[in-house]
């Protein structure tokens, strides 16, 4: 047996051991995407990098939980302004990848990380504002900053039901659909989409 040290505290484990398979046996939070019990770790997500002290200097560096082995007296932290830091960069890169991943989103906010506003669909070109308002005459869209980001939002009480901004959308970032004599438009909200109006349809089949 050896000794290490994970966020301050002594652990006596078997030596040969990754210090995620240390972590879990103790109940220790550090998160992870990539890792199998019955699978060799390749550390291809990241996510479970910690604060290593030093073999050589005593300097503090970053490693991966899962591929990193004890040794007697390893000092290691799951917390620190180091790792929040990696854990943010690693974060936005796998967002990168799979920006409509709801347990990644889950996972940073989890972890503290601020990814900032899901992707709605939406590239901001602004067609369906212009068009309600230059084609139809309607006004009932426009382009509003919110913390920051913009967004289309609607004038329910403007909109006509026409769907001119549903056809026009270059990405699809809007939808509509009859049903029950009822016309709903549709707008992207991160992986779901939320009814922005409705209205009888039975005056605008022509345009479904």
């Amino acid at each position: 047996m050896i000794t290490v040290f994970i966020d301050g505290e002594a652990y006596s484990v078997d030596e040969g051991q990754t210090v995620l398979a240390v972590a879990r046996e103790n109940s220790i939070d550090i998160p992870t995407l990539c890792y199998h019990p019955h699978l060799r770790s390749n550390g291809a997500c990241k996510l479970c990098a910690v604060e290593a002290s030093s073999f050589s200097n005593g300097s503090r560096k970053a490693v991966l939980a899962c591929t990193c082995y004890v040794s007697e007296g390893l000092e290691i932290r799951t917390k620190s302004p180091l790792i929040e830091a990696t854990r943010a960069k690693v974060f936005k890169h796998l967002l990168r990848m799979a920006p409509q991943s709801n347990r990644l989103r889950s996972m940073a906010a989890e972890y503290g990380v601020h990814l900032g506003p899901p992707p709605d669909g939406c590239i901001r070109c602004g067609l369906c504002v212009r068009g309600c308002r230059e084609i139809v005459g309607a006004g009932a869209l426009k382009m509003k900053r919110i913390d920051g980001v913009d967004y289309v939002v609607q004038d329910p009480d403007r909109c006509i039901g026409c769907g001119t901004c549903a056809e026009n959308c270059p990405t699809g970032a809007i939808r509509m659909g009859d049903k029950e004599n009822l016309r709903s438009l549709f707008e992207r909200e991160g992986n779901h989409w939320r009814v922005a109006s409705k209205m009888p349809s039975e005056n605008f089949k022509f345009q479904h």
